[in-house]
């Protein structure tokens, strides 16, 4: 997350979610925040639909990030989300 996203995502910027430093899991599973990533299910997590412009505006903005960066994600969730 530190080099796409928490330069917005910092707790302040874009409706406050933080994805900086250990905020960031917690965020992503609903601890802290709304879940964004739905473990095991890819295709229903919000984080994947943001990332490929299917549920909401790409994200992050202006460009898309490596095609092995988001596949890396993705399995992240499929197996889990664990931290």
């Amino acid at each position: 997350w530190d080099a796409h996203c928490i330069h917005c995502h910092n707790g302040w910027e874009s409706g406050r979610l933080n994805l900086v430093g250990s905020a960031g899991y917690g965020a992503m599973t609903g601890e802290t925040w709304r879940q964004l990533a739905e473990p095991g299910d890819p295709a229903r997590s919000v984080l994947m639909g943001r990332l490929d412009a299917t549920g909401g505006p790409r994200m992050p903005p202006g460009y898309t990030l490596d095609p092995t960066l988001v596949a890396r994600i993705e399995q992240w969730i499929v197996e889990g989300a664990a931290p």
